[in-house]
C-alpha cells in the first residue's frame, strides 16, 4: 500500500513539474517574438486576448489560481455584467482562458461592486454601478393592463393615414350648430386638417415601421356624443385632466346622496379630489364607463363613425414633466413602480462628489439614466416596459389608428373649445379650470433652469431617441439648444 502511494506522489510531482517547465517555455517565446509580432493594441481583438492568455500562462500555478478566485469572488459581488457580455458558469479547473477573457471585460467595462448612494461616483477611476432598473415594474405593468380597457388581447387594429378625411366631412356638415359655432369650426378647422395631413405624411415616409397593426390598450370609447370620441391616454400629457373631463361626461357620482350637503367646490373635491389621478382604481372606473366593444362588427362601427383624438407636447418638456412628478418627490405615484428606488440607483450610478449632497437625482442625471437606459431601443417591442417616457408613435400606435384631431399642449385652450363645440359637450363648457395640474405652466416658466444642465450632446442625442415623435407633430430644438451650458460658457 506504502508503495502506491509513494508512485502516485511521484506522479503527480513529475506532472507538476512538467506544467511548470511549459509555462516557462511559453514565457521564452514569447518573449523572443515579442518584438516581430506586436499585437494590435485593440481590446475587443483576437491577438490581444492571446497576448493576455500568453502572459497569464506564464505565471505560476497558485499565483494563476489566486488571481482566478478573485475574479470569481469579484463577478459575484458586482451583480450582472455589462449589457451585451456573456460570462458562462465559472470553476477552479477551467483553462486561463476564461479568466483573461473575463478580465479584460471587466477592466474596459467597469464591472464592479454596486455602490451606495453616499459614494462618489462618475470619475475616471470611481466605479459605476450597473444601469438602474424600475423595481417591480412586471407587476407595475400587470396591473396597468389589468385596468385598462381592452380585455381581448387579441383585438388588432389597423386603421391607414387618411390626411384628416373624416375631420373634413364633419366640419362639412354642421347642421345642428350654432351660427356663430358653425364660424368659428370652419375658421379654425384648417389649423387640425395641416396637422392630421403632416402626422399622415410622415406615417407614409415610415410606413415599413410605424403602419403595422397594434393591440391598443389605453383608448376610452365614447359612444354618448356626435360624433363618438376615441382619446388615446398618454401619461404627462394631460392625461389626468381628460381622465376627469370623461368622468364629467358621464355625469360621474352627480346624484350620490353622501354629497348632498356639500358646496359644489367640496363635490368637486370629493368626487375627483385635488391628486392628479394617478390612482389605478380611478382609472379603472374611467375604462368602465366606457368600455372596449364586445364584437368585431361594433369595434369596425365604432372605428369609422368616431372622432379619434391625441394630446401631445414638445417631447422635451414632457421629459422635464416626468422628471418633476417622478424624481423629486419622496413617493412618486403609481406606488406600484417603485420609483424612489429608481431615484436611489440613479444617483448612485451618476452622481458625482462635487455635485450637491441632493436626496433627489438632479435633472442631468436623470436624462443620462434615460438615454443609456434606452439607447439601444428601435422598436414597440422595446419601449414596451417605459411606461413614463414612452415616445408618442410607441403609446398610442400614431400611425396605425390615424388620429384625426392633433390637439398639443402649446395651444390647448383652442385646441379644447374647437374638440368641446365640435362635439358638443355641453358638460364641460363651464368646467372649473382651476382643478388642472398647473405643473405645466411651472415647467414652462422654469424649464430654463432644467435645460441649462444639459449639454448640446445630450440634446441631441435626446432628439435622436425622439426623432419619429419631432417629425410626426412638427416640433424642433430651436428653444432648447441655446440653453445647453457649454452654449451658456462659450458666450
Amino acid at each position: 500500500m506504502m508503495r502506491q502511494w509513494q508512485q502516485v506522489y511521484w506522479v503527480c510531482l513529475v506532472f507538476l513539474v512538467c506544467l511548470n517547465l511549459l509555462g516557462m517555455y511559453d514565457a521564452w517565446r514569447s518573449t523572443r517574438t515579442k518584438g516581430i509580432n506586436k499585437p494590435v493594441q485593440n481590446i475587443q481583438t483576437l491577438s490581444l486576448q492571446e497576448e493576455t492568455m500568453r502572459n497569464e500562462k506564464s505565471k505560476s500555478m497558485n499565483d494563476v489560481i489566486s488571481q482566478l478566485t478573485k475574479a470569481i469572488v469579484s463577478h459575484n459581488s458586482s451583480g450582472n455584467l455589462k449589457r451585451g457580455t456573456v460570462v458562462d458558469s465559472w470553476s477552479l479547473y477551467d483553462d486561463y482562458n476564461r479568466y483573461s477573457s473575463v478580465k479584460q471585460l471587466t477592466d474596459k467595462n467597469h464591472i464592479y461592486e454596486h455602490n451606495s448612494p453616499s459614494k462618489a461616483l462618475g470619475h475616471k477611476h470611481t466605479p459605476r454601478p450597473p444601469l438602474p432598473q424600475v423595481q417591480k415594474n412586471e407587476t407595475a405593468i400587470k396591473i396597468r393592463l389589468k385596468n385598462s380597457p381592452v380585455k381581448n388581447h387579441n383585438t388588432v387594429f389597423l386603421v391607414k393615414p387618411s390626411h384628416g378625411v373624416f375631420l373634413t366631412s364633419l366640419v362639412a356638415n354642421l347642421s345642428t350648430h350654432s351660427h356663430q359655432d358653425q364660424t368659428y369650426l370652419r375658421d379654425r378647422v384648417a389649423v387640425y386638417l395641416e396637422r392630421a395631413r403632416h402626422v399622415s405624411d410622415v406615417c407614409l415616409r415610415h410606413q415599413s415601421t410605424l403602419i403595422k397593426p397594434t393591440i391598443l390598450r389605453t383608448l376610452v370609447w365614447d359612444r354618448k356624443h356626435n360624433p363618438n370620441l376615441i382619446w388615446c391616454e398618454i401619461s404627462k400629457v394631460a392625461s389626468s385632466t381628460w381622465m376627469v373631463n370623461f368622468l364629467r361626461l358621464a355625469h360621474y357620482r352627480e346624484n350620490d346622496p353622501s354629497l348632498a350637503n356639500l358646496n359644489s367646490s367640496e363635490r368637486y373635491q370629493a368626487i375627483y379630489g385635488d391628486d392628479k389621478m394617478a390612482d389605478v382604481s380611478t382609472r379603472k372606473e374611467v375604462y368602465q364607463l366606457y368600455p372596449f366593444p364586445k364584437t368585431p362588427s361594433q369595434q369596425r362601427k365604432l372605428l369609422n363613425s368616431s372622432l379619434r383624438f391625441i394630446i401631445v407636447r414638445h417631447p422635451f418638456t414632457r421629459l422635464l414633466s416626468a422628471y418633476v412628478d417622478k424624481m423629486t418627490v419622496d413617493t412618486p405615484k403609481p406606488v406600484t413602480f417603485n420609483f424612489r428606488q429608481l431615484q436611489r440607483d440613479i444617483i448612485s450610478r451618476y452622481r458625482r462628489e462635487e455635485d450637491p449632497d441632493s436626496p433627489y437625482p438632479t435633472f442631468s442625471e436623470f436624462i443620462q439614466y434615460v438615454l443609456e437606459s434606452t439607447e439601444n431601443f428601435t422598436t414597440i417591442k422595446h419601449w414596451k416596459k417605459s411606461l413614463c417616457w414612452k415616445p408618442y408613435w410607441v403609446s398610442c400606435h400614431v400611425c396605425s389608428m390615424d388620429y384625426q384631431l392633433v390637439m398639443k399642449l402649446e395651444t390647448m385652450q383652442e385646441d379644447e373649445r374647437f374638440l368641446i363645440t365640435l362635439a358638443g359637450l355641453t358638460e364641460l363648457k363651464q368646467q372649473v379650470h382651476e382643478w388642472r395640474n398647473n405643473k405645466s405652466s411651472q415647467n414652462s416658466t422654469n424649464k430654463s433652469t432644467y435645460f441649462r444642465q444639459l449639454s448640446t450632446k445630450q440634446m441631441y442625442q435626446l432628439y435622436d431617441l425622439y426623432r419619429l415623435d419631432f417629425e410626426l407633430f412638427d416640433y424642433n430644438l430651436d428653444q432648447y439648444l441655446p440653453l445647453a451650458h457649454d452654449v451658456q460658457l462659450s458666450k
